[in-house]
């Protein structure tokens, strides 16, 4: 089945998009008195993981120039960011189950992406939806961590026909008894092993950018960095607006953490060009600040224009080949520079 497509933002609707996306900016009553431009942007934000945000935003808002349509909507998106509200809570129930049984058994492990930026970078948890529960445990206690699922009531959902997971380190774990339930085990961030040879985000490298605590802001930035960065290639907001999030929590006193952190990874790259976006997307100068930490050479200021707002923006749009091509083409930039430099 083809994946659900919205036709291309027009350069406003990029503007009015991105303010509606952001948790923590508020967006004018006067921009929303047309009816099928509300209607759209309801649209795009479920395509965009951002339908919580959104729908809050337009929940507080006057609609008595919108029609019947935007509020028969505006009810469909409401049980949709509740039914999304019950899966945050039923995967945290199991994830205390789990981590409680790593925890008997020895196994070092930390939680990371969805539940923890929603209740560590996002005012409102419920903005931040997600579908699964992520742990980043090291490589050589994949055994022993899956070993420790079974007992637990999961089951190993492994493909018939090449399956990948020994080569990406990550391991997909459901319940016979709720295919709602997802567990992904990782030994690393990085899944490609052609990438993850040049460039790992494993465990060790989790502590190291939290400085022994995988939930301090430093942690948390470059956690989402390589999320979007190295893992989806930015082709939902979402991944952006958990970079800006966890950039604004980042206190001035914790970058020279977040440096040291970026030159042992080797993710100067990454952070330059995701920091860049998210500041652009969002128009926060402390993040496009930021992002010059980080910036250096012809690489970093090619890349910046390849990864774009527009580029994000219509990335799940009917014309999202040209966003892809520009995205894909920045992986190329991180292998090369990483191959020219001679990186690990």
């Amino acid at each position: 089945m083809d994946e659900e497509r919205h036709t291309p933002l027009t350069v406003r609707e990029q503007v009015l998009f991105a303010a509606l996306a952001d948790p923590e900016r508020e967006v004018s009553p006067q921009d929303w008195t047309d009816e099928q431009a509300a209607l759209r942007m309801l649209s795009v934000a479920r395509l965009h993981g951002v339908l919580p945000i959104v729908w809050r935003k337009f929940r507080t808002m006057p609609s008595s120039d919108l029609g019947e349509a935007f509020q028969a909507e505006m009810q469909r998106a409401g049980t949709t960011v509740t039914l999304m509200a019950g899966q945050s809570l039923l995967l945290r129930h199991h994830s205390r189950g789990i981590t409680a049984a790593f925890a008997d058994a020895g196994i070092p492990v930390a939680i990371v992406k969805g539940p923890v930026f929603a209740e560590r970078l996002y005012r409102m948890s419920t903005d931040r939806p997600f579908t699964d529960i992520d742990l980043l445990t090291a490589p050589e206690n994949l055994a022993r961590a899956n070993a420790a699922l079974p007992p637990l009531g999961f089951v190993a959902l492994t493909k018939q026909v090449w399956d990948r997971s020994d080569s990406n380190q990550e391991y997909k774990w459901g319940r016979s008894d709720n295919p709602n339930v997802l567990i992904e085990l990782h030994g690393n961030l990085v899944h490609y092993a052609s990438f993850r040879r040049l460039l790992s985000y494993s465990y060790a490298d989790l502590m190291r950018a939290g400085d022994g605590d995988p939930n301090t802001p430093a942690a948390l930035l470059m956690t989402a960095v390589i999320h979007a960065a190295c893992g989806h290639k930015f082709h939902r907001l979402q991944f952006a607006v958990d970079i800006v999030q966890a950039a604004r929590a980042l206190p001035d006193a914790d970058l020279p953490l977040l440096d040291r952190a970026a030159r042992a990874i080797g993710a100067e790259l990454e952070l330059a060009v995701s920091l860049n976006l998210a500041g652009k997307l969002f128009g926060d100068r402390r993040v496009l600040d930021l992002a010059e930490r980080f910036s250096s050479g012809f690489t970093a200021a090619l890349s910046k224009r390849l990864v774009s707002p527009a580029a994000v923006h219509n990335a799940m749009s009917t014309s999202g080949r040209a966003s892809h091509a520009r995205r894909k083409a920045f992986r190329g930039l991180q292998l090369l520079s990483r191959v020219a430099g001679g990186r690990r």
